[in-house]
């Protein structure tokens, strides 16, 4: 797809404040380095703003039919393996290979096992046992019980919180990525130095807490009849590891949700929905299971205190953030959680 060409008008506007900027250096005038400024300022605002409405063009354009997407499609399918790489040996924990069929099954059995067994949770919890509400219509007979329906009564509850843009309709995901970079430049244009963390949480939708997200989503409001049918679609669940015909024994999976479903991630959002309640410091926006946390110091003191704020802020984020995860049984992956930095120079 052929890059758009900055607008004329936009083009003069920012000759025309290179100009002044210039100007007010051979002359020394305070007069014209402010309205150098003020008119560069404005350009980059203009400038971002058409970037933006062309990003969101372009991102929609490869999604319809037409010749910009087919040459869109047409030029990255080159980078698309044809076949996926095929599995000829693995290594257990105490760095031994295993290269026969039924070995290979039986050692990746032994793994995902222990990866779905049912976490280990200090008792009493909050979710599991504190006294649940009593509703008004918890007697109420529900005929059918549907993804729909479910997905209905999320809604209508407010529980899926506007900062989450993964697996939602009408919520998209560049939408979000684009609040994401304002968010950031905002706090950058107040001469404010900001952290920016991207959480990753390890396997999160094979980690899902049954009993933990039940007891949550009972507390939430969500029908007794509902929450029963999670349980049966949850629990109970089976699996073997098929390696070149030869197969594993059968393993219970304890935890996690189904894969391939659609309701997955609408559940993991619903037990997650308060994520950002427990992080109150940091602007949160969501990507499914992925969080980016914007934190920023406190602006209007010098920089070096703001260095400084930001820090102790941080701490408090990654405190709560860890009292959280431990909360709701859902690890976090250090190893891929990252930090950007960024300060206006």
């Amino acid at each position: 797809m052929a890059r758009v060409a900055v607008p004329t008008n936009l083009r003069i506007l920012l000759a025309r404040s290179r100009s002044l900027a210039f100007k007010a250096k051979r002359k020394g005038s305070i007069l014209l380095r402010e309205e150098a400024r003020r008119l560069r300022n404005f350009t980059r605002s203009e400038l971002k703003r058409f970037q933006q409405e062309q990003l969101a063009k372009s991102l929609t354009a490869r999604h319809k039919s037409g010749s910009d997407s087919v040459l869109f499609w047409n030029r990255t399918k080159r980078h698309f393996r044809t076949a996926s790489s095929s599995l000829r040996g693995l290594i257990s924990s105490s760095g031994e290979s295993f290269k026969d069929p039924q070995n290979m099954a039986n050692l990746a059995a032994d793994y995902y096992e222990q990866l779905f067994e049912e976490p280990v949770v200090v008792r009493p919890h909050p979710y599991v046992d504190t006294t649940p509400p009593i509703l008004d219509n918890h007697s109420d007979p529900i005929p059918l019980v549907t993804y729909p329906e479910i997905l209905k009564v999320l809604v209508d509850r407010g529980i899926l919180p506007d900062s989450q843009s993964g697996f939602r309709a009408g919520h998209r995901l560049q939408t979000r990525v684009l609040l994401l970079i304002e968010q950031i430049s905002s706090y950058m244009s107040n001469s404010a130095p900001v952290a920016t963390v991207f959480v990753d949480f390890k396997s999160a939708f094979d980690q899902l807490w049954f009993e933990g997200c039940l007891g949550k989503l009972t507390r939430m409001g969500i029908p007794l009849a509902f929450v029963k049918w999670i349980r049966v679609w949850l629990e109970g669940r089976r699996a073997t590891i098929d390696i070149q015909g030869k197969r594993s024994r059968w393993f219970s999976i304890r935890r996690g949700g189904p894969q391939g479903s659609s309701f997955t991630p609408t559940l993991f959002i619903a037990y997650h929905a308060d994520m950002e309640a427990f992080i109150p410091m940091a602007m949160s926006f969501f990507f499914a299971d992925d969080l980016a946390a914007v934190v920023a110091g406190q602006m209007g003191i010098r920089y070096t205190d703001q260095c400084i704020d930001l820090e102790r802020r941080l701490h408090s984020f990654f405190v709560h953030l860890e009292y959280y995860s431990a909360l709701a049984v859902q690890p976090i992956n250090y190893s891929k959680t990252q930090v950007m930095w960024s300060a206006r120079a």
